[in-house]
């Protein structure tokens, strides 16, 4: 019997272990996760299997994704639109078209639709899938639900061929470090199916004569490094 209290230390310690571990994991860690595709792009994500998808609420809203706190309300959404002007240009311009197309105007652009819009922060050179993408932060009032709830957005856009993509997420804005792991990691799934050639001249079926644009900049193929 003296041995007893040796045997019940060791399982205390680990007990206690393993439940210190368990309340240091961030809400991004799921045991499971889900699969979402396209049929039409072939584009898709993979989402914590604590979310849901819901209703679309735009005619160019691929998926909308719900997050597990009524209160909070997380919300994601991949938006795809046509954007055919780029499909004749080698791949190694894709950067300096995202910087030209889809930076800071479009950001002023694309909150348009929200009320209340402060722009917080637009970073280039981040990616969506396979694009080169720029990133905004930005804060706004909530009209969608009518509770004028102040809501935090995070939201990535850059072009693929000729599709731009849109990952936008928001939340109350007091709990956006909370759920901003869960914004990013669902962004960090996103592919789409290869059309353009990872080739310094690439290949593209509608390759036509064109003139570079004084907008975008020459830049060293070489030096390129296209998103994963």
């Amino acid at each position: 019997m003296r041995t007893l209290p040796f045997l019940i230390l060791p399982l205390l310690l680990f007990a206690s272990i393993i439940m210190g571990g368990a309340a240091l994991l961030p809400r991004a860690a799921h045991a499971d996760y889900f699969v979402w595709q396209d049929p039409k792009t072939g584009t898709r994500l993979t989402y914590p299997d604590t979310w849901r998808t819901i209703n679309n609420q735009k005619r160019d809203d691929l998926v909308t994704l719900l997050g597990p706190d009524a209160a909070e309300r997380p919300i994601c959404r991949l938006r795809a639109r046509d954007d055919k002007r780029f499909t004749g240009y080698p791949s190694y311009f894709s950067s300096d078209i995202q910087h030209a197309e889809y930076s800071t105007e479009f950001w002023n652009d694309y909150t348009g639709e929200y009320n209340d819009v402060t722009i917080h922060s637009v970073m280039d050179d981040a990616a969506v899938g396979k694009a080169f993408a720029s990133l905004a932060v930005f804060g706004f009032t909530d009209a969608v639900a009518k509770t004028g709830q102040l809501r935090t957005g995070q939201a990535f856009a850059g072009i693929y061929f000729d599709k731009a993509y849109i990952f936008d997420c928001s939340v109350a804005a007091y709990a956006y470090p909370t759920w901003q792991p869960d914004f990013v990691s669902i962004a960090k799934s996103i592919n789409m199916r290869p059309i353009t050639s990872a080739t310094p001249n690439g290949y593209y079926p509608f390759r036509a004569a064109f003139k570079m644009p004084k907008s975008l900049r020459a830049v060293n193929a070489a030096d390129m490094a296209a998103p994963n």
